[in-house]
């Protein structure tokens, strides 16, 4: 078996690239947290948030107290905000690890003000505010008293204040009335001199897309990464895609006329030929992160040519047609699953296309088993 024969490359260049040409679109004031939470949205977490904090991100967002211990652990030093709200229970690691807690109930400010009195530290906080993504949140009506209430606590930093788009990406009027809403009460509690240091709302679309949300930090995780945004923004050029997710041939066949070829000969989903094929093997399967139907993926590169997936996805292998390629396949020929190969390209938008699947969890489908390799 050829070592590394199904790999996922990770562009850490193109990653730096990403972050600067988004801070170009910046105010120099403002502050970008590299959202790396999901095990840096399936591209790996440790050397995404290195590269991240080395290419100027001010911070970094996670979404669990395991991830930002991860981090810790990985000697990454900047600031890490866990961007769902903490429970009482995980007060107490919050401080061991010098992380910053998102909070939405009086309890956990609490636990966090015991914590920090026993362990003579500060805890860093932000509030989160719900502006009608309504999934969790202090409301916009009950902000005021809430952050009263937070003040009483000698041993909390209230460092920032936060609200979350629900549909920056292509609802335009419903992004502006959470942005009202949120900036309403921004005057509030300035004029009660309630308002924290740190103000962010605008997550990867909003960032491009309406720069009166950008405040004091922007949030930005598919966007760095190179991920289409929608069909309703339009992406600045410079910004690409950092992964190529590559296979082998692993062996060479002949079907002859009217032959059923893989799994499920009487499925919907079989293949059966009408006349002669030439079909190559990958070393690559369902328990790899490569979806089960072939209609789901249809193509992938070979001689940087197109070959349709044929048969059904087997669960280390899959089935390609390369009746038609022009030049010789040999065993041991790549296969590019996502990315380019000569002129041809496979990107992250066809595949949603083809499959239906969401752009961030079509690389969190790709398995733990497949080895990253990355290069700058």
């Amino acid at each position: 078996m050829i070592k590394n024969s199904v790999v996922a490359e990770i562009n850490l260049k193109q990653l730096a690239k990403n972050i600067a040409c988004i801070k170009q679109h910046l105010n120099k004031k403002v502050k970008l947290m590299a959202v790396v939470k999901g095990n840096g949205y399936g591209y790996g977490v440790v050397k995404i948030a290195k590269q991240a904090v080395k290419s100027g991100a001010n911070y970094l967002g996670v979404a669990r107290l395991s991830e930002g211990i991860e981090l810790r652990n990985n000697n990454i030093k900047s600031p890490i905000l866990i961007l769902t709200p903490i429970i009482k229970e995980e007060a107490k690691e919050v401080l061991n690890y010098n992380l910053s807690a998102t909070v939405a109930s009086v309890e956990a400010v609490k636990a966090l003000d015991q914590a920090a009195k026993i362990l003579n530290k500060k805890a860093v906080i932000h509030i989160k505010i719900d502006t009608g993504l309504n999934r969790f949140g202090i409301k916009p009506s009950n902000a005021a008293s809430f952050l009263k209430e937070i003040y009483k606590h000698s041993n909390i930093i209230v460092e920032g204040m936060f609200s979350h788009f629900a549909s920056a990406y292509s609802d335009a009027v419903y992004t502006k009335k959470q942005l009202n809403i949120f900036t309403k009460l921004l005057k509030e509690l300035k004029h009660k001199n309630l308002k924290p240091p740190i103000i962010h709302i605008a997550n990867s679309p909003a960032t491009i897309k309406f720069s009166e949300t950008h405040f004091d930090m922007v949030r930005c995780g598919s966007i760095i990464y190179g991920q289409p945004l929608g069909a309703n923004i339009s992406m600045p050029s410079e910004i690409k895609h950092i992964l190529s997710w590559k296979a082998k041939i692993q062996s060479i066949g002949y079907l002859e006329p009217g032959k059923s070829i893989g799994y499920g000969l009487m499925s919907s989903i079989k293949y059966t030929t009408k006349k002669q094929k030439k079909y190559a093997v990958l070393n690559i399967g369902f328990c790899d992160g490569f979806p089960k139907s072939p209609s789901s993926w249809k193509n992938v590169l070979i001689k940087g040519q197109f070959a349709s997936i044929i048969g059904e996805i087997c669960m280390n292998n899959s089935l390609i047609d390369i009746t038609n390629i022009k030049e010789e396949v040999k065993i041991g020929d790549e296969v590019v699953l996502i990315g380019k190969q000569g002129s041809a390209e496979i990107c992250l938008e066809d595949v949603k296309k083809e499959t239906q699947i969401n752009l961030s969890e079509i690389i969190l489908r790709i398995s733990l088993n497949v080895p990253k390799i990355y290069f700058s």
